[in-house]
């Protein structure tokens, strides 16, 4: 009992919290319970992918191209995503993101896909109806009739191999691989603004290189130690004339934690020509800057897996927690097994 206590109410993340889970199911059986006596019609056409809300942007990342698989199919007039950010994908005519969960159109669905495991799947299905779930419900095991018997490796396979039995219920020949920007689909961040005239960088010379630092994460066990990070500074080859900008969220320990890594890289490397903009930025403008720099560094984070996902040069620094080929999708960036913090 102390143990289920104690796993109940540790410390995580907003979006993963007790209270954020209580809110969510509670909207689902309000309306569940409002669509009953208001006798609303089920829609035949339409279908919502459930994303559950403990996953981070690396999660949704790498499932991310479910929504391809779903879309091929030419099964469904609407296609509803739940807990998803539109910029992790490249843009799918028909795809309707739900911002707020008060959006009551994506319950009236024929079929719900619960495209990776969560303890909250069950209660969803129970609310929504275990009929029309699709996807991951008992442990790691899909609830399919045919590929039955797959089950998640947790650790020595992809993230995104999580896909591999939607390929097969939906009879579809996607990739599940997620997919790397290209020019064109990172047009929409690239507005006539300079990145240089964002970050109100001033006296710019001409062999001048943008760096992009963001070595944070929730856990302390993903985050490397500082001499990795440093290490990983001096090792690029790229121009002396290096301006690093530091990236981050709006969490208190985060900002902590990088303005002790911008005291530190200050400390240990001279005349360098640093910016700390934890908390400054939006994600959108956070995907420009990282989209327009010359190079990423970062940790087993989301904004690691945003540097990947537009095929960006970067070094991404893992700690000996999680292993790399579970993360893992493109050869633009390596990886570097270090320390802890």
């Amino acid at each position: 009992m102390r143990l289920i206590f104690k796993n109940l109410f540790k410390k995580r993340r907003a979006d993963v919290s007790l209270v954020f889970f209580t809110k969510m199911l509670f909207i689902l059986c309000i309306q569940k319970f409002l669509n009953f006596f208001n006798f609303t019609k089920l829609s035949h056409n339409r279908c919502t992918i459930i994303f559950p809300p403990s996953l981070g942007l690396g999660d949704l990342i790498s499932l991310s191209r479910i929504i391809e698989i779903v879309k091929s199919t030419n099964q469904f007039k609407e296609i509803y995503i739940l807990h998803f950010c539109p910029y992790v994908q490249k843009k799918i005519p028909g795809v309707i993101y739900i911002r707020n969960l008060e959006n009551k159109i994506y319950i009236n669905s024929n079929i719900f896909i619960l495209p990776t495991p969560s303890r909250l799947n069950k209660v969803i299905g129970i609310i929504l109806g275990i009929n029309k779930c699709k996807g991951y419900f008992f442990k790691n095991k899909t609830n399919f009739n045919t590929k039955s018997d797959y089950q998640i490796n947790e650790y020595d396979e992809p993230y995104y191999y999580r896909l591999i039995p939607f390929l097969d219920y939906f009879k579809s020949n996607n990739k599940i691989k997620p997919y790397i920007w290209n020019h064109n689909d990172i047009k929409e961040f690239n507005k006539k603004d300079s990145i240089f005239s964002l970050l109100n960088i001033k006296n710019i010379k001409k062999d001048s290189k943008l760096i992009v630092l963001n070595t944070y994460n929730f856990y302390e066990k993903f985050r490397p130690n500082k001499n990795a990070i440093l290490n990983a500074i001096n090792k690029l080859y790229i121009s002396k004339n290096k301006i690093i900008v530091i990236l981050g969220g709006f969490e208190e320990k985060e900002i902590i934690y990088n303005k002790t890594i911008e005291k530190f890289i200050k400390q240990n490397i001279k005349d360098i020509n640093i910016l700390n903009y934890t908390s400054l930025l939006s994600l959108k403008n956070s995907i420009k800057i990282i989209s327009e720099s010359d190079f990423y560094i970062g940790a087993n984070n989301g904004l690691g897996n945003i540097s990947q996902m537009l095929g960006k040069e970067s070094i991404v620094l893992f700690t000996k927690h999680e292993k790399i080929i579970k993360r893992r999708f493109s050869e633009s960036s390596s990886f570097i097994i270090t320390e802890c913090i």
